[in-house]
């Protein structure tokens, strides 16, 4: 076997969590560190991805918890937008920066609300992850989770309660691409997440604001049908 070969080997170890060759590899003396020309990244980011004893191995071996890929995201950007709360843990403590963006200003915080990940969510917020922080398109984590496509309301609804008790600024508006100078309720009430709304009412927010078109969250919610939402008003 070649040198490529066999290092795409570890690479494909750690990802697949064949965790008896990984300790094999680390034994050798194995770089940790070593970026895949094929995946172009490292094997704790394929590790991240739910294979939390390998993620262990590989931080005891000394590897770098905050290197990135071609996207610049970080391990921790992956284990939170898949959910992998063990590797989220592991990969904070061994100092994994919170707050990295990622080329498009994404942060795990933004990648958690998005995929609706509330344990995630919760374990970056009791670590002090920045939810004022906007992505390349002016959303903030609470915009992200209102415009979620996920179907885990009792999630989104968790993740939501926690941004605003978070300070999270429920007025900030965001958004292009035909959602431009949309507020979380305007994102809400277009996806049809009925808690966000509710959540979002309770706090005050104001329902008058208006998107670039003029539009408020309530027309919002009548052009696409969400009679639930249109209640809430």
């Amino acid at each position: 076997m070649g040198q490529a070969e066999s290092r795409q080997e570890r690479w494909e170890a750690c990802g697949f969590g064949h965790v008896d060759r990984v300790r094999e590899l680390l034994e050798e003396g194995v770089d940790v560190n070593w970026v895949s020309k094929t995946h172009d990244s490292c094997p704790i980011h394929a590790a991240s991805q739910g294979k939390p004893e390998i993620v262990k191995m590989l931080i005891e071996a000394g590897c770098d918890v905050n290197v990135r890929d071609e996207r610049k995201s970080t391990a921790l950007h992956h284990a939170a937008m898949n959910g992998y709360t063990d590797c989220v843990k592991l990969l904070i403590e061994a100092g994994a920066c919170v707050d990295v963006e990622d080329k498009n200003s994404w942060t795990p915080l933004h990648n958690a609300a998005y995929w609706a990940h509330s344990e995630v969510t919760e374990i970056l917020i009791f670590h002090k992850a920045d939810c004022a922080i906007k992505n390349k398109d002016a959303r903030l984590p609470l915009h992200e989770v209102a415009r979620s496509r996920s179907t885990d309301e009792k999630s989104i609804e968790r993740i939501t309660e926690l941004l605003i008790e978070r300070g999270c600024d429920i007025e900030s508006k965001a958004g292009t691409d035909g959602f431009s100078d949309f507020t979380a309720l305007m994102f809400a009430s277009y996806h049809g997440h009925v808690s966000v709304v509710q959540q979002l009412l309770k706090a005050n927010c104001n329902v008058n604001a208006q998107s670039s078109n003029k539009w408020t969250a309530l027309h919002w919610a009548s052009d696409r049908s969400h009679a639930d939402v249109v209640d809430c008003y």
